[in-house]
């Protein structure tokens, strides 16, 4: 698989999704509507993020875009009401069509970007109206917003993903069962 395509997983109930690392693009809406979505896994052979990519996913609160994505479509995260977290590793801008965050809260927003480029990131539309920009030396990792108390319980190493195996059930790194 080297792309996911248009609308592929658009208004499905997927809680979370780790995209296999051969993918090099992800399409027009292939997750749009996804209200369940909590956590996405991008890895670093995208490098682009199409149009309404993830539209209308309300209850995404981060996501992290890797250095390698170098464009991401319109409106690729419009109306993600509970998106606060950004981590962008690109130290290069990556390119944005129009209304990439519109209908995100932004003001309270933070974006996380290479210490080197925060400059470069303050200064380009859309980029510059999240409410903090830091380096990404202060991103909290996700073990930092586990929701499981991880301290008592077993982890597991699939397939490159940590899972934590607590009172019989599987949850993701982000607390969301498996």
């Amino acid at each position: 698989v080297i792309g996911i395509s248009k609308g592929a997983f658009a208004n499905s109930p997927i809680t979370s999704v780790t995209i296999p690392n051969s993918v090099m693009s992800i399409g027009e809406s292939a997750f749009a509507w996804c209200d369940a979505l909590t956590s996405i896994t991008i890895p670093n052979s995208v490098t682009s993020i199409g149009d309404y990519a993830f539209s209308s996913c309300s209850s995404l609160t981060s996501i992290t875009i890797p250095n390698s994505v170098t464009s991401i479509g319109e409106g690729a995260f419009s109306y993600c009401e509970s998106l606060t977290t950004v981590i962008c590793e690109a130290s290069n801008v990556p390119v944005l069509g129009e209304y990439v965050f519109d209908g995100m809260p932004l003001a309270e927003a933070t974006l996380y970007v290479p210490a080197e480029s925060i400059d470069d990131y303050k200064a380009a539309d859309q980029w510059k109206e999240f409410g903090t920009i830091l380096p990404l030396d202060k991103a909290p990792s996700a073990v930092e917003n586990t929701r499981l108390p991880i301290t008592n319980s077993t982890k597991l190493l699939r397939n490159g993903q940590v899972y934590i195996l607590q009172d019989g059930q599987t949850y993701t790194i982000t607390g969301q069962r498996f």
